[in-house]
Order: structure tokens, then C-alpha cells, then sequence
């Protein structure tokens, strides 16, 4: 635990060791509402504590094993007591953190629902698109069910959408900031024989989708693709099979 508080924060909290005295004096040092109330009752209630972790001045630690099963029912129930829903507004709003691709080469934008409902065949844009939803699934894993509406909250993926972006904003939701760090190392992509660049680019660029710090160029005078990449970790991606 001195480790956790030493390389996280100071106001991570063993809830293991709730309702005694140690539990409610590590509280009582992470707000000045704590410490009065338990000044004056000896206890912090569930209620401060829940209000402590929304506002990030209380960061709770269970401890176990998933593989052991350990521990498990004590975090879900940690959860349960102390996570508090979050009030979602009526407007639609959702923010887009991930494109991929299933194994029939479908077009998945994976969102999170801030805000409203979304339906099947609802139309959303960006003010620079406008596109159709074909299908709402809810993963678990590899496999997922689909659905006929998502409602506040819910992470799901859709298909129909052809030119999200990660980190796009939809209805009332603005982009993500644009990332501080831009690639720096320019290589080029050297392809088998006989395989010609101009196939080959629309599925590079793809990957670009999915992984927007890698930028694919096309160089028309040269004749050749090149990849603008931050570092090794893009390499291997490039160079997976």
C-alpha cells in the first residue's frame, strides 16, 4: 500500500480495511469535510466518501486475484456501495475512442453514449458528414449482441460510419484536443515483389484509421509509400501479418 500511495497519490485508501479506526483516519486526510465530520463523530459517512471519489479526493484500493477469484465480491461490492450514476443529458452527445475492423472487414466506430439515446438508422453528423447507423452492437469480449437502441452511457460500436476519427465528438460533445507530439521519423514501406503500392495503400490507410499518430504518405513522383511514425511500436504494427 506505501507503494501504491508513493507512485500514485497519497489519498489512495486500502477499503479493505473499512469501519475501523485506521480506515476513517486515512479518509479524514484527503478533504477538510472529511476531517470535521469525523472530528465530530469519529466516522466519515458513505455519503462523504462517495462525493470524496467523484471529486477525485478519495481513490479506493481493493486487493486481490481474478485468476484465484479473490477479492472479487469485495470490489463489486465496493462499486455497488460507493460509485455514484451519473446524471446524463436528454441531448445526444458520444465520444468516438476507437475504429476497427470485425472479420467480415466491417467498419467499427466504438463510442461511448454521453448523452440522449442512439437507434438503429439514426443519422449522425459532424457538420462535415453526415452518415447512417447500419447496426448497434454491445461487445463482450469477441462476441456481441445487437441491438435496436443504445441508451445514456452505454459503450457500443457501430457500423454504417465511414469517416470517424478517434477522438471525435458527436451532437454536443467536442473533438479531443489534437495530440501535443507529432511523428518525426519518415520511413519508407518496402512491399513484396510484385505487389503493387496503389492495392496496397487503401488498406495501409486503414490502419491510419485505427491508429491515427501513424501517417501514410503517398509520394506520386517516386512512386512509393512512406509512413510517418513515432517509433518502433508503429513499426511492429506496420509488420504485422
Amino acid at each position: 500500500m506505501s507503494e501504491v500511495k508513493k507512485q500514485l497519490h497519497d489519498s489512495c485508501i486500502d477499503f479493505s480495511l473499512y469501519n475501523t479506526d485506521g480506515f476513517y483516519d486515512q479518509l479524514a486526510m484527503c478533504s477538510e469535510s472529511m476531517m470535521d465530520e469525523y472530528l465530530e463523530t469519529g466516522l466519515v459517512s458513505g455519503d462523504q466518501i462517495r462525493q470524496g471519489i467523484k471529486s477525485r479526493t478519495v481513490f479506493p484500493c481493493f486487493f486481490g486475484s481474478a485468476l484465484k477469484l479473490q477479492g472479487i465480491e469485495a470490489l463489486l461490492k465496493g462499486i455497488s456501495d460507493y460509485a455514484l450514476i451519473p446524471e446524463y443529458l436528454h441531448e445526444f452527445g458520444a465520444k468516438i475512442f476507437k475504429i476497427t475492423r470485425d472479420d467480415q472487414g466491417n467498419r467499427l466506430t466504438h463510442l461511448k453514449l454521453t448523452g440522449g439515446s442512439l437507434s438503429v438508422k439514426n443519422t449522425l453528423t459532424n457538420g462535415v458528414w453526415e452518415e447512417k447507423i447500419n447496426q448497434i452492437r454491445i461487445y463482450s469480449g469477441e462476441k456481441y449482441e445487437a441491438v435496436n437502441e443504445a441508451a445514456p452511457g452505454t459503450i457500443c460500436a457501430v457500423t454504417g460510419l465511414t469517416q470517424t476519427r478517434p477522438g471525435e465528438g458527436l451532437g454536443f460533445e467536442s473533438a479531443y484536443e489534437s495530440p501535443v507530439l507529432e511523428p518525426v521519423l519518415s520511413y519508407q514501406i518496402t512491399l513484396p515483389e510484385g505487389c503493387d503500392p496503389r492495392q496496397m495503400l487503401p488498406k495501409l490507410r486503414q490502419l491510419e484509421e485505427e491508429e491515427p499518430e501513424l501517417h501514410i504518405v503517398w509520394d506520386e513522383h517516386l512512386q512509393e509509400i512512406q509512413a510517418q511514425i513515432m517509433g518502433e511500436i508503429q513499426i511492429e504494427i506496420l509488420k504485422k501479418p
